[in-house]
């Protein structure tokens, strides 16, 4: 009886000294995977395929507009969606006629290249971006998340010079600045004069930025109007027209994957392990 007694007693001790050691192992493992560093893999934004008139901000994408470099960003309430031509987000709803429209960022989503009797042509590859008087075009990246970020793609020229008639002369096509800054504030991109129709000598300006951002931060990638133009009649003013710039854009931003344990939680951990090692000491 005794010995049997004692067997059955060794069994039990030795199934729970193994369950015990097993599931310290177990735990410790757990503990390892719960304290190691997030994991994470990247997600890539598109400025153009993700355009979208449905809302503003839209995601990590907002369209908008300031008034110089240190002027607060605003973005734009009024759309235009069309069919047959490219779809805005502008300053002013069209009727309240030009200027006032300006500035707007738009999207040729008509399956063709898009062009006018104003020099303009707009492939369906770019977000088109055209300034204001005294007020910048804007396309604003949100950070989601926070980690190493990288940013390529290109500023582009999309019109010719064209004649203005009326006796205004003709439009020289695009002379502005483009420029991408951090925060509203920290240039990235130093205010860089594109002056050219695309593919023409100084009518590309590349983007390649590798920027590691908190979430929140927001980096703006900017036109802004420099021009003056003289008619024959001697009059002078901003000339807006002719700057439509085109932009591609790419992001490869971080994703989170694991969430950050909670100390109250993490803090259970060495207790649960004592509890384990106690056990195990008293049935042995």
């Amino acid at each position: 009886m005794q010995r049997g007694y004692c067997g059955t007693l060794t069994g039990t001790s030795d199934g729970n000294v193994t369950s015990s050691r097993a599931g310290l192992r177990m735990l410790l493992v757990a503990a390892m995977a719960w304290a190691a560093p997030l994991s994470s893999a990247a997600t890539l934004y598109d400025a153009v395929s993700d355009f979208s008139l449905a809302a503003n901000p839209n995601g990590v994408w907002s369209y908008g507009t300031n008034s110089g470099t240190g002027g607060s960003f605003s973005a734009f309430t009024h759309s235009a969606p069309n069919v047959n031509s490219p779809s805005y987000w502008l300053n002013q709803p069209f009727s309240a006629g030009f200027p006032n429209y300006f500035p707007f960022v738009a999207k040729n989503a008509t399956g063709s290249t898009f062009t006018n009797n104003f020099g303009l042509a707009v492939p369906t590859d770019v977000l088109y971006m055209a300034p204001g008087i005294n007020l910048l075009s804007i396309v604003q990246f949100t950070a989601a998340d926070s980690g190493q970020h990288t940013f390529t793609g290109e500023f582009l020229g999309l019109q010719q010079p064209f004649d203005r008639g009326g006796g205004f002369g003709t439009a020289p096509g695009p002379t502005v600045l483009v420029s991408a800054f951090l925060n509203g504030t920290s240039a990235l991109l130093p205010a860089t004069t594109l002056n050219a129709p695309s593919g023409s000598p100084g009518g590309n300006v590349g983007i390649n930025l590798l920027l590691n951002l908190t979430a929140g931060d927001t980096v703006q990638f900017r036109v802004d109007s420099t021009q003056f133009f003289q008619d024959t009649q001697g009059r002078s003013d901003l000339d807006i027209q002719g700057d439509s710039i085109g932009l591609r854009l790419g992001v490869t931003a971080p994703t989170e994957l694991n969430p950050v344990p909670e100390p109250s939680t993490l803090g259970l951990l060495p207790l649960a392990i004592g509890a384990l090692y106690w056990r195990n000491r008293f049935v042995r």
